[in-house]
């Protein structure tokens, strides 16, 4: 029997005071001592990193690790605690989120596989008082697996998604990306297997303070912005030579590039009624420098 892959769980938080209580019990009762937690705030102005200091207290024997976020909206909070992960399994958690107490175990299982660089799973979407709004994201949103789908209708959802850890180190430092979630999943393509599991693992809280919404509020013309950013950081995107490069055509010159950057636009001018020309609302900013919290 292999051995378990050790994980690293990283939260990126923002005035999560409200469920983060919820989030971390669901999450370290399914931890060994091997792996690791790390939660970063970027409030100053909640108790979200007070209620994880008592979980750290409560669990001495579990690698909890607590930081004062960069300040500069999720996507920066992401990449300081995905250069501070360790182990060779990496798995994105949201705040408000519930996991399944056979999350950790079902992905450390997938990625026995050594091809697998990136394992996506279901989740049922619930509202604020956990009551079940849609029983799987994968149906509601259309998910499919796939390079250039998820360029086109992005899948990749950072809570519903674990990568290894070459994959993070293939993708540090972030370029100017829309979010960090999709560009990692899409490195993962790059670098080897990309595993849709059936599994519905999380019930994914939507409510008015997510981060995200069900339904994108953002404009077409935003929409084709943030994909020409992510189609550019996939073109600059250097693969390690010793994991295997893509077989794709998209994934090998420009000229199919230049077809993904058209499909793209078409897509996003077929589903020009839906929108309703509201940018999303902008990340909030700190000024204080991160640094992990010691008391």
């Amino acid at each position: 029997m292999p051995e378990k892959l050790p994980v690293s769980v990283v939260l990126a938080a923002y005035r999560g005071e409200k469920y983060i209580a919820e989030q971390i019990e669901s999450i370290i009762c399914q931890l060994q001592s091997e792996d690791e937690l790390l939660i970063s705030s970027d409030s100053r102005d909640d108790h979200t990193l007070q209620i994880a200091l008592l979980y750290r207290k409560a669990n001495p024997k579990l690698n909890i690790r607590l930081f004062f976020g960069p300040g500069h909206g999720v996507v920066r909070n992401f990449e300081f605690l995905l250069e501070k992960a360790v182990n060779p399994i990496v798995i994105l958690s949201d705040q408000d989120d519930i996991w399944n107490r056979n999350k950790v175990e079902v992905i450390r299982k997938a990625f026995e596989n050594p091809r697998v660089m990136a394992v996506v799973h279901d989740a049922a979407i619930v509202d604020e008082n956990r009551a079940i709004l849609e029983p799987s994201y994968y149906q509601f949103h259309g998910s499919r697996p796939g390079y250039l789908q998820n360029i086109l209708r992005n899948s990749l959802i950072g809570c519903c998604m674990a990568v290894r850890k070459e994959v993070v180190e293939a993708a540090l430092p972030f370029p100017e990306i829309p979010m960090h979630d999709q560009y990692l999943g899409l490195a993962a393509y790059r670098m080897g297997e990309v595993l849709f599991l059936k599994d519905c693992l999380i019930e994914y809280r939507r409510h008015a303070a997510a981060s995200t919404d069900l339904v994108s509020q953002a404009s077409v013309f935003q929409q084709l912005a943030w994909r020409k950013q992510i189609i550019k950081a996939m073109r600059d995107l250097h693969v390690p030579s010793r994991v295997t490069e893509p077989s794709t055509p998209a994934e090998q010159n420009s000229e199919e590039g230049k077809r993904v950057e058209a499909a793209a636009a078409d897509h996003a001018e077929e589903n020009r009624e839906e929108q309703n020309g509201q940018a999303q609302p902008s990340e909030p900013v700190e000024s204080e420098s991160a640094k992990e919290t010691e008391k």
